[in-house]
């Protein structure tokens, strides 16, 4: 959307671009590439040009805010863990306690296994005391 329109609206403004140009200008800009081989508002018959030029860096600052509010989410997508949707099926998860507070993130991120034995002599202590 921070592409496309601005693109369709650039290529109708400048007179040396085409949809292309201006899709490629976007891209590079928001991206903070920057070559610099396309500038908006560079011929001086153009009118408005002053406005134009404000208007294009307010175009700048909110399209990378955008950008980078997505390059964002996108980089913490892995962290979601988002796979445990697609690896367990709906009855896996509600029978077993300890996939049910790990699918929702309850708890530490750690478990502790604790065998028969042990169990039984932690139980025993508690009853002495």
């Amino acid at each position: 959307v921070f592409s496309l329109v601005p693109a369709a609206i650039f290529s109708s403004l400048e007179p040396e671009w085409d949809y292309v140009d201006s899709l490629y200008y976007c891209f590079i800009s928001l991206t903070t590439i920057g070559l610099g081989d396309f500038t908006p508002g560079d011929s001086y018959e153009q009118p408005y040009r002053p406005l134009y030029k404000v208007a294009v860096v307010g175009y700048l600052l909110v399209g990378l805010t955008a950008m980078m509010l997505l390059l964002n989410v996108l980089y913490d997508i892995p962290q979601l863990n988002v796979g445990v949707f697609f690896l367990l099926k709906s009855d896996e998860l509600t029978n077993d306690p300890e996939k049910v507070r790990l699918h929702h993130g309850l708890g530490p991120k750690y478990t502790q296994q604790i065998d028969e034995a042990r169990h039984h002599s932690l139980l025993e202590t508690k009853n002495k005391n």
